[in-house]
């Protein structure tokens, strides 16, 4: 009855109802236990169609005019799966065990060698990097859009996807892949929900769209780069703190986070981002792959409390706190270029000066913001293109360098001219205005 209750905060709170319980109240000594399923389903459809559900097909037959399919897992599963059937047609193909199966309209077979080539490529980066896949198949199903903003859907080994994927026009070599994206997204969801199924408490989104969301980015900045992911970030700042701003209740801490999407999806890969980028992209995932083999079924299942823990194990102590800052509190930035100067040497490369301002503060939740002191490491660009554009020749400069102080000035020397620089260039700091992290480099009069 839950989803027929009035949800709005506010229209709660006018009519005297009590705040909303979506989740088990969190408590962190408690231990979370998986209720797993074993799963068979015999499926009748039309004869000129095809029944796909969870689990690997046993048997297909036809009788009095019908057509049967036969359905069964090889071990246990969360609850969780759908049935559909339609007059699809097939792509399948096999790869390292894995048999890959595409189900979709005749007519709408324009992305599916995309879809294809993510399905497989993202796995072998999940495999690689979280643990093993626990089915033999992988399958994509198209259905048809039944609701509003409804996408794609993961089940155990199989996954739903409405003809919205299967049409997007990829023409344009500029924009975000959402096909590949989506993809890699879905398939992370292997992992991140179903062979590691979190336990159903504040902080659970963290541990299933937000873990998604951030698995998927790693796979599309290993197939596009940092160019593509920074168009990306635009986005999910854009949502973060526009659904921030709108939002009627305050903001939840990302690892306590319940339905904040734009907390969950946004926030939570923007701040596993960069946490990647201080201490490597080994380090977040040898995290990651501990969390799977110490949380994932039949072990207790996995609180957000555990993948921060994890989380320190691999990382240093001095950055512990930014750990704490990110997670458990609800901390921004405010990082600005200045001034920026070039002039040339004599010996042909140039020196840049660069003013620096450097602010952080944390958020109540309620839109009142308290000053904190800096005392951070922070990406500096210097470019020849716009850090979107740029290709890697393009890219004169990128180091992290220390602030302790709202204004600093640095002085750096690079090979060729440039044209443009950047305090967190890639902009995956939660800084919400953005636009002032770059500014175009003046010459010096005389150059």
């Amino acid at each position: 009855m839950k989803n027929f209750e009035l949800s709005n905060v506010a229209e709660r709170r006018k009519r005297g109802l009590p705040e909303q319980e979506t989740f088990t109240p969190f408590v962190p000594e408690k231990t979370y236990e998986y209720e797993f399923v074993w799963y068979e389903s015999i499926v009748s459809t039309s004869a000129d169609q095809i029944a796909i559900t969870v689990g690997e097909l046993q048997k297909e037959w036809q009788e009095n005019g019908r057509r049967y399919f036969h359905y069964k897992t090889n071990q246990p599963i969360n609850f969780s799966f759908a049935h559909t059937s339609g007059q699809y047609k097939t792509r399948k193909e096999k790869e390292n065990g894995i048999d890959f199966e595409f189900y979709y309209d005749p007519d709408h077979g324009y992305n599916v060698d995309r879809m294809m080539e993510a399905t497989k490529k993202s796995l072998a980066y999940y495999r690689e990097n979280y643990g093993p896949y626990r089915h033999n198949h992988v399958k994509f199903i198209e259905i048809p859009r039944s609701r509003p903003g409804a996408g794609a859907t993961a089940y155990p080994g199989l996954n739903l996807w409405t003809q919205m994927g299967f049409l997007i026009d990829l023409r344009d070599p500029g924009a975000i892949d959402q096909v590949t994206f989506t993809t890699a997204h879905e398939i992370a969801h292997q992992w991140w929900g179903h062979h590691l199924g979190p336990a159903e408490i504040p902080g659970y989104s963290l541990l299933t769209e937000g873990l998604a969301t951030f698995s998927s980015t790693m796979y599309m900045e290993k197939t596009y780069g940092k160019r593509m992911i920074r168009r990306a970030f635009e986005i999910d700042l854009d949502l973060y703190f526009s659904y921030r701003g709108y939002s009627k209740s305050a903001e939840e801490l990302l690892y306590q986070v319940d339905e904040q999407s734009q907390v969950a999806y946004r926030k939570g890969t923007l701040v596993l981002y960069a946490l990647k980028e201080l201490i490597g992209e080994d380090a977040v995932n040898l995290a990651l792959s501990n969390l799977v083999k110490k949380h994932a079924y039949p072990n207790p299942q996995a609180t957000s409390l555990d993948l921060i823990e994890e989380l320190y194990h691999v990382t240093p102590q001095e950055h512990h706190r930014l750990i704490d800052d990110w997670f458990k509190k609800r901390v921004l930035y405010d990082l600005k270029i200045a001034e920026a100067f070039t002039r040339q040497l004599n010996d042909g490369r140039y020196e840049v000066t660069i003013t620096v301002i450097t602010k952080k503060k944390e958020n109540d939740g309620n839109g009142n913001e308290t000053p904190m002191a800096m005392n951070e490491s922070f990406d500096i660009g210097i470019f020849t293109e716009h850090p979107e554009d740029a290709q890697k020749d393009q890219v004169l400069y990128l180091k992290r360098h220390h602030f302790n102080q709202e204004k600093t000035e640095l002085s750096l020397t690079v090979d060729k001219k440039p044209t443009m620089v950047g305090i967190d260039p890639y902009i995956y700091m939660l800084d919400q205005n953005w636009f002032d992290n770059l500014k175009t480099v003046e010459n010096i009069t005389g150059e």
